[in-house]
């Protein structure tokens, strides 16, 4: 039988007990604990990692359930984890990535997208030798505008979608 003292004065790895257990059957580490210390003396100074003990839940229904399971599955996560992730980047007051990307870059992409609209419809008038109001070119801008977010998302989308396949 190994006594308390020879457990904390020669520590797990330097006692000869014949076999993998203590007498009565503990390995010296699980008897160690049991006498009430957390770690054997040389092992104090490690810093041990700030370990998830935590939990957060919420309901949702179907729907949003699955819209939760594709933004994760876009971004090649578990849903736990981009939970976490839309959780505490909320929380540090930044936006979540969407599609895998900063929100600036989405906005760059939808600036990108409203430019390339407005261009087209711009250079498709001038070739067929017609000239823009003031007013049709507003409404160009107009519309671009109010479409670009979701394009560009469209967009992204696509592109993600390709790169998995």
């Amino acid at each position: 039988m190994v006594t308390a003292r020879e457990l904390v004065e020669k520590g797990p790895n330097r006692l000869s007990l014949g076999g993998d257990t203590a007498g009565d059957g503990l390995a010296p580490a699980n008897l160690f604990i049991l006498l009430g210390c957390r770690a054997w003396p040389e092992e104090r100074s490690i810093v041990k990692p700030n370990l998830r003990i935590k939990s957060i839940g919420t309901k949702v229904s179907e729907d949003e359930y699955a819209q939760l399971e594709r933004a994760a599955q876009k971004s090649a996560k578990t849903l736990g984890e981009w939970c976490r992730e839309v959780m505490l980047a909320s929380a540090n007051g930044q936006s979540a990535k969407l599609n895998g990307m900063a929100p600036e870059a989405n906005a760059v992409m939808a600036e990108v997208v409203a430019l390339r609209t407005i261009l087209l419809n711009v250079l498709f008038k001038l070739a067929n030798g017609e000239r823009l109001t003031p007013e049709e070119m507003q409404r160009l801008i107009d519309r671009a505008d109010s479409d670009k977010v979701r394009k560009a998302r469209e967009r992204l989308d696509q592109a993600t979608h390709s790169k998995q396949s």
